[in-house]
């Protein structure tokens, strides 16, 4: 398995796609960066960092990183387009980009400490739900979490896969409404559930209509 130290040599042996500022692409690298800092700064593995400040006191009972902790739950199996894929592959070399293993109650109750509570002061979670304006044009990335549109209504969260898995978490901020799918197969196109899943949430959400008032 590559350490944090490795992927971000390597990926510094490879040339810059464009300016700082002059346009925006996702990267895990940055994540791996960013995992070191904490490191760095808070002078304990990232392991314990985010176990002591996030998962425990946020209950996430079911998260943990996977192969770096010594003791985790049993997960399901990956696969590859229906062909067993994480026996013989380890996904622990996503680290801080992505490397948990984690349930969909424990995703939604992540997104609503993130966006809805005070994981973050309040002057760090405005920039992160704003989005990012490259050459005038509004992205669809704040500071870490992306802006979709579920079941017609502005979320925010983001998609996720890896060698053998595939899924999203997703929150509509004003009802609170949250939505984790999870497939474990790269292939497992997510959307094909989340999509009609959110139209039904929206549908039962939505207050009946009163019958009109008949006329004289």
């Amino acid at each position: 398995m590559a350490t944090p130290e490795e992927v971000i040599a390597w990926a510094l042996e490879h040339e810059a796609e464009y300016e700082p500022g002059a346009e925006h692409q996702y990267s895990n690298t940055n994540y791996f960066v960013l995992g070191l800092i904490i490191e760095a700064v808070d002078g304990r593995p990232l392991r314990e960092s985010m176990r002591a400040r996030l998962f425990e006191p946020l209950g996430l009972s079911e998260t943990f990183m996977e192969s770096h902790e010594p003791e985790g739950a049993e997960h399901v199996a990956g696969h590859l387009g229906g062909i067993l894929w994480t026996e013989p592959f380890s996904t622990t070399w996503a680290w801080a980009s992505g490397g948990l293993v984690s349930t969909g109650r424990d995703l939604c109750v992540w997104m609503n400490g993130l966006v809805l509570e005070d994981v973050v002061p309040a002057e760090h979670r405005a920039p992160m739900l704003t989005p990012t304006v490259v050459d005038g044009q509004a992205q669809e990335y704040g500071l870490g979490v992306r802006f979709a549109e579920r079941g017609g209504r502005p979320v925010v969260g983001h998609t996720g896969s890896t060698v053998g898995f595939d899924g999203e978490v997703f929150l509509h901020v004003e009802s609170g409404m949250c939505m984790a799918v999870l497939t474990n197969d790269f292939f497992g196109a997510h959307r094909d559930v989340a999509d009609p899943a959110w139209e039904l949430l929206v549908s039962d959400e939505a207050p009946p209509q009163a019958d009109e008032a008949e006329g004289p």
